[in-house]
């Protein structure tokens, strides 16, 4: 759990300067950047049923009011591979209010130089991930790497700089369960590659991910996270429960029991799961973290 470990590091620096004096510390004035709002997301999930014309769809909001336009590249992957390349897919100059990202329009972006040739191509359970930029008013470009990892990776701010979406597919509990890989954790536990066992819960209407956030755990003391699971879409919810301990992580961290609560989606059809988990003690909240995982 490295992220505690960041928080008391930055609680230390803040004691050792607290007191400096002003003079040492200035405090530049900060010029405004530009950066778009994902206000909401309208349709989350291209419809499978419905793959030539299916749409992604939400709106766009341009907080400070400096933005000429946001540019949306995106890549496909199917489980742990990716598919294309990140490409264009489209240049937005109306960032106040609603857009659309079409199947088509995200096949057109990668056929030149992929195998993703028609909306045939696209199968159940393929994400898609955006990464984006934004030109604002005077010609400056802001790219992801621009914004902070705190506003990037947490889902409160809703930046449009990096979003996800996938094609829908239907869940199959007894079809999701088997052994993952860690592709990416936030929370800063597992590195990519390890594993760890997911299985059907007992009315087939989720998963359990054994030991989610255990890795550490003394044997015996792991705690399984159960994930329930929108049978129509893989569309996924976590409800408040233990994940894990403080003291797992040295015998200064005297904060207890951890929970996780959350959402996010789970493709039984091509063995992933992506899920946003805010994580807590009893002092308070550390903030949402990502964590995606695949056969």
């Amino acid at each position: 759990m490295k992220r505690i470990n960041y928080l008391l590091y930055a609680l230390l620096f803040m004691v050792i300067f607290a007191c400096e004096d002003e003079a040492k510390n200035p405090h530049p004035e900060i010029p405004n950047g530009a950066m778009v709002l994902l206000d909401e997301v309208t349709t989350p999930v291209f419809n499978v049923t419905e793959i030539a014309t299916a749409t992604y769809d939400g709106v766009f909001r341009d907080p400070v009011g400096n933005v000429e336009s946001i540019t949306l590249r995106a890549y496909l992957s199917r489980g742990a591979s990716v598919l294309t390349d990140t490409a264009t897919v489209k240049v937005i100059t109306s960032v106040n209010g609603a857009f659309s990202v079409s199947t088509q329009e995200l096949v057109d972006a990668w056929s030149a130089n992929s195998d993703i040739t028609s909306t045939d191509s696209l199968l159940a359970g393929d994400r898609i991930d955006f990464y984006n930029s934004v030109t604002a008013t005077d010609g400056a470009v802001y790219e992801p790497t621009d914004i902070g990892p705190d506003l990037a990776g947490n889902p409160g701010q809703r930046s449009a700089f990096t979003f996800t979406t996938f094609i829908s597919c239907p869940f199959d509990a007894a079809e999701a369960a088997g052994t993952y890989s860690v592709i990416a954790d936030g929370w800063a536990d597992w590195n990519a590659g390890e594993t760890m066992e997911v299985s059907a819960n007992a009315d087939g209407t989720g998963v359990i991910i054994e030991g989610l956030y255990s890795k550490f755990a003394p044997a015996g003391d792991e705690y399984d996270v159960e994930v329930l699971v929108d049978a129509n879409t893989g569309a996924a919810t976590v409800a408040r429960q233990s994940a894990w301990e403080c003291d797992w992580y040295g015998a200064w961290c005297t904060w207890g029991t951890g929970t996780v609560d959350g959402e996010g989606w789970v493709f039984s059809c091509s063995g992933t799961i992506t899920l946003q988990l805010t994580h807590r003690v009893s002092a308070g909240s550390f903030g949402g973290y990502g964590i995606d995982i695949a056969k």
